[in-house]
């Protein structure tokens, strides 16, 4: 996941083209994945991960897959992954995962990360 140039839209999906109905939800899906926009919900988790000011070794020490949730995210720091982890859940109610590291977070609040990249969660 990198930092994407600010979009009109949501940004080029995953998987073709998209229309500007679908780019205004701020999801772009195809069979593969959806590129999310990183909305209020999720900014307010990543924020408050910022302020934390933890070290990876830190949140290491607090791993657990579920310390952040909300109405759509559910989430928390990965070890294996040295990254925090989030199930996202969309309209639909269907379940996506992505991860964002801790410098990633930090570009979100910054303004500098707008989307994140997400693939369909695996049953």
């Amino acid at each position: 996941m990198g930092a994407r140039s600010p979009l009109p839209f949501a940004g080029a999906p995953v998987g073709g083209p998209q229309g500007p109905l679908v780019a205004a939800l701020g999801v772009t899906n195809s069979a593969l994945g959806m590129d999310l926009v990183i909305d209020a919900e999720l900014k307010a988790i990543l924020q408050d991960i910022v302020r934390e000011a933890r070290s990876p070794e830190e949140w290491a020490e607090i791993e657990a897959d579920d310390i952040y949730q909300s109405d759509r995210y559910c989430g928390g720091y990965d070890t294996t992954e040295e990254a925090f982890t989030f199930s996202y859940y969309d309209s639909d109610g269907v379940e996506w995962w992505f991860q964002v590291c801790l410098r990633e977070a930090e570009s979100v609040v910054e303004g500098l990360l707008t989307h994140v990249e997400c693939r369909r969660a695996e049953k």
